[in-house]
């Protein structure tokens, strides 16, 4: 398990930006009582499956997300983001991501 900041004892946290070469997943997973304990958290991430999949499962990571009542978007290059299925998610190439539980495009 890598450790995150659930070990800082932090409280509110309202966004996380994650750009960590393949180790996303790694990183959420350390962070999983930040997840759980900040419903309006939103993450955006640099979405690499080759990468991830070199240390982590692609597949059980979008649904273990998707699990959480976590959606997902991507981030067009005119800064729109387009809504992503779970599905859709897990084989998008190379591109970021938003994850969020509300629609980020309502803030």
């Amino acid at each position: 398990r890598l450790y995150v900041d659930d070990d800082l004892g932090l409280g509110r946290v309202d966004f996380m930006r994650l750009d960590a070469e393949g180790s996303e997943a790694l990183i959420l997973s350390g962070a999983s009582e930040i997840l759980a304990r900040n419903p309006q958290i939103v993450i955006c991430m640099e979405w690499s499956p080759i990468q991830i999949a070199s240390r982590s499962d692609v597949t059980g990571f979008v649904d273990a997300l998707a699990a959480q009542g976590f959606r997902f978007w991507k981030m067009e290059r005119d800064a729109r983001l387009a809504s992503l299925s779970p599905a859709a998610l897990k084989t998008l190439d190379h591109t970021d991501i938003v994850i969020s539980r509300q629609n980020p495009n309502v803030r």
